[in-house]
């Protein structure tokens, strides 16, 4: 840019200079530009690659050509979008290639010529390869015809046969004596009924559709014509027997059982057909409980029967949630053996907090296990499963139609009935109707209870048809809860030890002994008796106290397992502690006492100040320990009336620090050293200044102090 720089500068002629010199370095590239590109348009690899499209394209444009020109010619495609002409034979014996749909515009560009360069070699190139298309059609024109010669010959005889087909059946079946029969290998033949009894190859005759119909047609119809007259006549003998039944539930809708099942279609104004005679009916809403829980009628013919049921809101914030398996769904659920209705499909049900017996029926199923008792806390998800298996259908003993009636009632619903020994499917409370006249025993069976009787004979006649069973049973086993804290206590009920720190089962009626097993630092809670019944508590916890305890005293420190240790010395202006036995506090022996005592004062007699005695203690504390609960520091510490030399006053302070914090900075004691005992002490509660493992209580006369102070033991505990 120097040589551009002039004084009185000519701004014009400046720039056309820029410019000149800027067009001939344009100049310049462009030249170097066009050298590059010449020598690469006359590259052998690009020559190359030319003159092998230009050969591409010659090839397909010369069988485009030729191809269209013989219709037996199809032009195919693959996946791949290859092109390839073949004719029907040849399409028939391979799979990759198709027939391909060619629009106007597809056809239009293949029969375009493109341009090509004027090279010598084009020519030759394309006359050779019209040659070699050319003889490829001749030879694959000639295969063609045979197949399709081949194919007529096949067509016209496949004709011959139908029409001899057609001409037979129409010519045997205007002879009532001829049949078609049918082989084992499908083929078909015309026969009078003597030859086809005197063969063997021919098996089964064939029918025609028209011959089907009619035959189902005459097995159908009189099976119709009876089902017709049986429904008939039970309609009318049911429509004679059967009473009315409305229910009214105020504002809200719920689902209605009757004898357990749910009525479908259920609307208040409408009433509900049921035969007559015994009926139990609840009514179930989720979130509501029903008032009465239920009603137990006995309609006659042609009654009408009103009830009223009121849905009273149950509050759901505090109950328990049980969710069952999928197999559970729909079946019917009796919480407390008392009938809940139908389990939804979430397998969800709510319950109240508490013990609880659940039961599920299923019907033609039995149920494992038969129960389940359970201990619901509120806010409780507790998880059941059950199984299902279908029930063999057993008789029960001696029912025949007959119309005497045996009525089973217990204390408590949910006890399987059985009948002369015999498993009946249903549980209490329960009406048998059709049962036979003669000698019945009634049993009954729930696992867990007493049954009184053990069973009841009856006997009904035409005379007396009705017969009434009463049981009273009585729980036997009941379940308990019983958890013990920490996770390493073992439960012993009976002197049986139970493995776990939690136990949940089922304990018989009576008293049973609790106890523990022992634990290292714990001391175990105390032995307990329970009583077991219908009103005992079913649920027990019970804790370990931690028994952590060190002391220290001049002459030992207990336990020695804490890793405890004791270190005499001072402590200077700044608060350090300087561990140091010949100038720290002094080991006597009390009279009081008659024990050794640490005497802390001054640390140096000729020093101002003369710094504070001080004694650290040091030791460990277990995980296990709970620092929530309360830990106190006893201080068996006394103040005397000793002063220090030349001190007129009688200050007793003493400073204690936990763990390089300051508990205590100016404590003055309270008892004097001629009211020690092993009884009095000081205690103050420390738990929230200790932590787990390394600990430090340090003890030190103050600043303040003038007195000597007596120190016979610490304890932490």
């Amino acid at each position: 840019m120097d040589e551009h720089k002039k004084d009185g500068l000519n701004e014009e002629e400046l720039r056309k200079k820029i410019r000149s010199e800027l067009v001939a370095k344009h100049k310049q590239k462009q030249s170097q530009h066009d050298d590059q590109a010449t020598s690469k348009e006359h590259s052998p690899d690009d020559q190359d690659l030319l003159q092998e499209q230009i050969k591409k394209y010659i090839r397909l444009h010369l069988e485009e050509t030729f191809y269209r020109r013989f219709p037996p010619f199809i032009k195919c495609s693959n996946h791949l979008g290859e092109i390839k002409w073949l004719t029907e034979a040849e399409l028939e014996e391979q799979h990759e290639f198709y027939p391909y749909q060619e629009n106007f515009r597809q056809r239009f560009r293949a029969r375009r010529k493109v341009k090509l360069p004027d090279l010598p070699w084009i020519e030759d190139y394309s006359r050779e390869i019209e040659k070699e298309i050319t003889a490829n059609i001749e030879k694959r024109l000639a295969k063609s015809d045979q197949f399709t010669e081949k194919t007529h010959i096949q067509n016209e005889d496949q004709k011959v046969k139908d029409i001899i087909a057609q001409e037979e059946e129409a010519f045997f079946r205007s002879h009532p004596s001829y049949k078609l029969y049918r082989s084992y290998t499908g083929q078909t033949k015309w026969m009078t009924k003597d030859e086809f009894e005197n063969q063997e190859e021919y098996f089964e005759e064939v029918k025609t559709p028209l011959q089907k119909f009619l035959k189902l047609l005459a097995i159908f119809i009189p099976v119709i014509v009876a089902a017709y007259f049986v429904l008939f006549f039970i309609k009318k003998e049911s429509d004679q027997d059967l009473s009315f039944l409305y229910i009214e539930t105020g504002d809200l809708a719920g689902q209605v059982y009757i004898d357990e099942r749910l009525i479908l279609g259920y609307s208040p104004e409408r009433p509900i057909k049921i035969r007559s005679g015994y009926h139990s009916v609840h009514l179930k809403k989720p979130g509501y409980s029903s008032e009465p829980s239920s009603y137990e009628i006995t309609t006659t013919k042609s009654d009408t029967t009103r009830l009223v049921f009121k849905l009273i809101p149950i509050d759901t914030t505090n109950q328990a949630v049980l969710l069952f398996n999928s197999k559970a769904v729909n079946t019917k659920i009796f919480i407390d053996n008392d009938f809940s209705g139908t389990l939804p499909l979430s397998g969800q049900y709510i319950i109240n907090p508490g013990k609880h017996r659940i039961t599920l029926k299923k019907d033609n199923y039995l149920t494992e296990p038969p129960f389940i008792d359970l201990i619901a806390q509120s806010q409780d998800t507790l998880n059941l499963h059950f199984s299902f298996v279908p029930q063999k259908q057993q008789p029960v003993a001696n029912i025949a139609i007959n119309d005497a009636l045996i009525e089973v009632n217990a204390n408590i619903h949910g006890a399987q009935i059985l009948i002369d020994g015999k498993e009946t499917g249903e549980s209490t409370n329960y009406i048998f109707n059709k049962i036979s006249y003669g000698n019945h025993r009634i049993s009954l069976r729930m696992p867990g209870y007493t049954i009184d009787p053990p069973f009841q004979d009856l006997v009904l006649t035409k005379d007396n048809p009705y017969a009434r069973a009463t049981f009273n049973i009585r729980q036997d086993m009941f379940s308990v809860a019983i958890d013990v804290e920490p996770e390493q206590g073992r439960i012993i009920i009976d002197n049986r030890e139970m493995n776990t720190n939690k136990w949940h089962g089922e304990l018989s009626r009576g008293e049973h002994y609790i106890d523990f097993s022992d634990i290292k630092y714990y001391q175990k809670p105390k032995p307990l008796t329970i009583t077991v019944n219908e009103n005992s508590k079913n649920k027990f916890s019970f804790k370990y106290n931690f028994k952590f305890r060190i002391s220290f005293t001049p002459q030992e420190i207990n336990p020695s397992e804490y890793n405890g240790s004791i270190q005499l010395g001072y402590i200077s202006d700044e608060r350090d502690f300087h561990s140091d036995p010949n100038n720290g506090p002094e080991t006597i022996k009390s009279e009081k006492l008659n024990r050794l005592v640490w005497q802390l004062g001054y640390a140096f007699k000729y020093r101002n100040p003369p710094e504070c005695d001080a004694i650290l203690f040091r030791f460990n504390v277990p995980r296990e320990v709970n620092l929530k609960e309360k830990i106190f520091l006893k201080l068996f510490g006394y103040k005397t009336k000793e002063r220090y030399p030349l001190s007129i006053s009688n200050n007793s302070r003493i400073q204690i620090i936990i763990n390089n914090k300051v508990v205590k900075n100016r404590y003055e004691p309270v008892y004097m050293i001629s009211e020690a005992a092993d009884s009095v002490f000081e205690q103050i509660e420390v738990n929230t200044d200790l932590q787990h493992g390394n600990n430090t209580i340090r003890i030190a006369t103050n600043e303040n102090n003038s007195v000597y102070f007596l120190l016979w033991k610490i304890l932490i505990e």
